[in-house]
């Protein structure tokens, strides 16, 4: 069997990180015994234009939300800024059109419009698409994103001289097929936004936490211009956002003529820092174990948060027989089980020390400021809270490269 790269199109060749398979994030289960649905985790890297990927893509329905009450959250720190920057760039005015992908770009698109005074309209799943079901993340567009549906889309609402496109382009399957669609929508002269979750400092650093099985494509700044500029877009404009547990890349792009003989090719540094990765992944998943092992001797281990990050830290590292609880505020969840583990998902108020020793945090940095602000009898108590994040003091990631955590 061929695989083919999703940026330039070239052969992919298999090897990197084999997973197998892994459960779906948001599949959360009634009983340990239910069974998740799973998605193929191979992670390589192209060869010819360092684009780190999963081997295949799969289909949008098995991504979709089974619950309604499923919903997703993008960083949102950087967008006051973000948007004073792109009007500064493209001077939209009230005779401007703006136009948005998804839900996830509904906070950005209501400051531009305000600030502008621009005309709106962002992709609506039901009316569009004839939707049915959670269409709070992108798995429904994934498939059904391309210059056909732009078309029609540009005939019923009208071409864009702005097109926002938040954490879109790393959940697709073939990056051309997307770029041609948003070139459909845009007026003559028009722009792009797209923004994307930063993976180089995790592929450099060794933080597993870049490791989803909904995200397909792992950028790093060089790899999404190039993706773009093979795909037929000149960037005018690129930069990086580094927020609390998570870096975002910005690019302002207009499409130019496609001509891959501009394109810079890649650094060998780029296919080192792969390898890198991928080599000392045992090595990172023995140590997280040996680590957590030690601690369990002083008590028990629980994760607060019940996302896909959680689930990955759990599952890529096989660590499942090693966490006790998963605690979660959100009264959907409770109850209910990891997926493919016995780990119950328990309410916040079961953060009690002894009954939980160590609290590893698998929150968004301003959710996780608000929990261990309300758990001063736990910190008090003796209980520790770390984080699964690289980018914290005193996670586990911190204590693989030299910062021993203490024990209680």
């Amino acid at each position: 069997m061929s695989f083919t790269c999703a940026a330039c199109l070239g052969d992919l060749t298999p090897g990197g990180l084999d997973l197998g398979s892994l459960p779906l994030s948001h599949d959360l289960c009634s009983e340990p015994s239910e069974t998740p649905r799973r998605i193929p985790f191979h992670l390589v890297q192209c060869q010819s234009c360092a684009l780190v990927q999963t081997l295949t893509c799969p289909p949008a329905a098995d991504l979709v939300p089974r619950g309604e009450w499923v919903a997703f959250t993008e960083p949102s720190l950087h967008l006051d800024d973000l948007a004073a920057k792109i009007l500064s760039i493209t001077n939209m005015t009230e005779s401007s059109t703006i136009a948005g992908i998804s839900s996830k770009d509904d906070s950005l698109l209501e400051m531009l419009v305000a600030s502008s005074g621009a005309m709106l309209w962002r992709i609506n799943p039901a009316e569009d698409l004839g939707f049915i079901g959670n269409s709070a993340g992108v798995a429904w567009i994934q498939d059904a994103f391309d210059p056909a549906l732009a078309k029609d889309l540009r005939a019923t609402h009208g071409g864009a001289d702005l097109l926002v496109a938040r954490h879109f382009l790393e959940h697709v399957s073939q990056i051309p097929r997307a770029a041609y669609g948003m070139k459909e929508l845009l007026k003559q002269g028009g722009y792009v936004v797209i923004e994307v979750p930063d993976c180089e400092a995790g592929l450099r650093l060794g933080d597993d936490s870049i490791l989803w099985e909904e995200h397909r494509l792992c950028f790093t700044a060089s790899t999404l211009g190039r993706s773009l500029r093979l795909a037929g877009f000149e960037v005018i404009w690129s930069s990086k956002y580094s927020l609390p547990n998570e870096t975002c890349l910005i690019a302002i792009a207009t499409p130019c003529s496609s001509d891959s003989g501009n394109v810079l090719p890649p650094l060998i540094e780029e296919f080192d820092c792969f390898s890198s990765f991928v080599s000392a992944f045992p090595e990172r998943c023995h140590r997280i174990r040996q680590f957590l092992e030690q601690w369990r001797t002083h008590g028990r281990i629980a994760i607060y948060g019940a996302g896909h990050h959680a689930s990955s830290f759990i599952h890529a590292h096989e660590v499942a027989g090693l966490i006790d609880y998963v605690i979660d505020d959100n009264p959907h969840k409770a109850g209910k089980y990891m997926p493919d583990t016995a780990i119950q998902i328990i309410p916040a108020d079961r953060l009690r020390f002894p009954e939980v020793s160590l609290c590893l945090s698998s929150l968004g940095f301003s959710a996780e400021q608000r929990v261990v602000a309300a758990s001063d009898a736990f910190s008090d108590a003796g209980g520790a809270f770390y984080s699964i994040f690289s980018g914290n003091n005193g996670s586990p990631f911190r204590w693989l490269s030299g910062t021993k955590l203490p024990t209680p």
